[in-house]
């Protein structure tokens, strides 16, 4: 359990790393000239979008190595994941980090905790991610008046 617990605080600090460094990126561009304002809001989605998918393939990763671990390390099973099969560790880290749930594949045992923390961290970095957007939307995506 413990090792599942570290193995989740670790993805969570590097998930919010990644998404600082994000807005990080994005915030001095968007600081700048207001021509072609729509575009910069266009490709700061996409950059966000990006960075979400950079954040559930972390948590994938840490999926696939637990799931990979002997049995009696205690850290649970993705029960119906094949083992070390990438698409169905994507998979389930994606509907957690979405929190849309799960169909196929089970998490049992102390995996769950990961899913938890992933389920909690994509709902922060989801809204993290909207108000940023929004904010950027209210400041650079009116047109200016002709003639001005």
């Amino acid at each position: 359990m413990l090792s599942v617990l570290t193995l989740s605080l670790i993805c969570l600090l590097v998930c919010i790393g990644v998404h600082f460094q994000a807005f990080g990126l994005l915030s001095p561009r968007a600081r700048g000239q207001r021509t072609m304002s729509r575009r910069r809001v266009t490709f700061g989605v996409v950059a966000i979008l990006a960075a979400h998918m950079v954040e559930i393939a972390v948590f994938a990763a840490a999926m696939a190595f637990l799931h990979q671990l002997p049995a009696s390390w205690e850290v649970g099973d993705l029960q119906g994941a094949t083992v070390g099969f990438a698409p169905d560790y994507l998979y389930v880290s994606a509907m957690a980090y979405t929190t849309l749930g799960f169909e196929q594949i089970t998490p049992v045992g102390a995996i769950r905790l990961l899913i938890g923390v992933e389920a909690l961290t994509g709902l922060v970095l989801v809204a993290w991610s909207a108000s940023f957007t929004f904010l950027q939307m209210a400041r650079y995506w009116i047109e200016p008046p002709e003639g001005g």
